[in-house]
């Protein structure tokens, strides 16, 4: 038996329960539990941590190969799911609970569930039915086990960093950005507090001197109730950026945008950034917390870059005025600069 591969391997087993519903979606587009989804979650979250430190010595790539793998090297980390617990895995149809909240459309004002306009793009309209999901969800309270091997090349406490930073402000599936697919971890796992903060954005999302971390003031006793404030609180703050109908700076936000009967700028209509904000929903003991994470990078369109962080700015101010801003203590737990 050749056991080479397992020397300087550390195994890890995780326990993760899904805080909110998560489209995580098989070949054929409904729910399905895979390994994907959280080995990409941990190197999305890997980059966001130390991302800026390689990319800043000029060799990013070479180390985000070495560590997850590419068509040249075999990955540093292996992820197993074994078992699936809870009543109901997955689930198909809306989200009753959520808050119903006052919108304007044609010169007529008319209520949504701010779930669904989260969820924009998981139903199909039907009239004199309402918004039919077209796909199916794994359930909140679905809990997993997760088990991740780690072979020892360097950097096996910045995979643990985030492992953490992944399985507490993170989310898998479509629409995570949008507060969908939060996790709660309940094996403990410490940081190492050997994150940098960059001083400067980048050109991809990372921790930096600009990032935010904002937070309701009151514990929620549903998730729908969590996310419905926090979905709410950032609708409203796009949507204060520009006068109805004009989509300049709601395009800063993220691309591309779409609207049937709205006459949109091609870069905007037609590109492509994701958003520098991450809604989510953590559970606690004294409840649930909805929360938004701003990761804001340099825009590609470097002549519009002023344009770019005064959105952002802007979409901040508001959150400051319904939000707790908690992002020295945020920046503190995970770098561990007060203790």
């Amino acid at each position: 038996m050749d056991v080479s591969r397992y020397v300087g391997t550390e195994e890890l087993r995780f326990e993760v329960e899904f805080v909110t519903p998560a489209f995580l979606g098989g070949a054929d587009g409904n729910a399905e539990i895979r390994t994907a989804p959280f080995k990409h979650g941990i190197r999305y979250w890997w980059r966001i941590l130390y991302g800026a430190r390689y990319a800043q010595s000029g060799n990013l790539k070479e180390t985000e190969d070495k560590i997850f793998g590419s068509t040249e090297g075999k990955s540093s980390i292996a992820i197993y799911i074994p078992t699936v617990r809870g009543a109901a895995v997955v689930e198909k149809g809306g989200f009753p609970n959520g808050r119903r909240v006052a919108v304007s459309h044609s010169g007529s004002s008319l209520t949504i569930n701010i779930l669904d306009y989260l969820a924009y793009g998981k139903f199909d309209y039907q009239k004199g039915v309402g918004n039919v999901y077209n796909v199916s969800h794994v359930k909140p309270t679905t809990k997993i086990e997760l088990f991740i091997s780690i072979k020892d090349i360097g950097h096996t406490a910045e995979i643990k960093d985030a492992i953490k930073m992944f399985l507490s402000y993170g989310g898998v599936g479509s629409r995570s950005r949008n507060g969908f697919g939060s996790l709660d971890c309940m094996t403990p796992i410490a940081y190492s507090h050997c994150i940098d903060v960059s001083p400067t954005p980048m050109d991809f999302p990372c921790l930096s001197s600009v990032s935010r971390f904002y937070r309701m003031r009151k514990y929620a006793e549903t998730w729908e109730e969590a996310l419905s404030e926090i979905g709410e609180i950032y609708k409203d703050a796009r949507n204060a950026l520009e006068r109805p109908h004009c989509y300049e700076r709601r395009g800063f936000v993220a691309r591309p945008i779409e609207v049937k009967g709205e006459r949109i700028p091609d870069n905007i209509k037609k590109g492509r950034i994701p958003k520098p904000f991450y809604l989510g929903v953590m559970k606690t003991d004294n409840g649930f917390v909805g929360y938004i994470l701003c990761f804001p990078i340099v825009f590609y369109e470097k002549n519009e870059q002023r344009d770019y962080m005064k959105v952002v700015q802007d979409m901040c101010q508001s959150f400051e005025t319904k939000l707790k801003n908690d992002t020295q203590g945020f920046m503190n737990r995970i770098t561990g600069a007060a203790k």
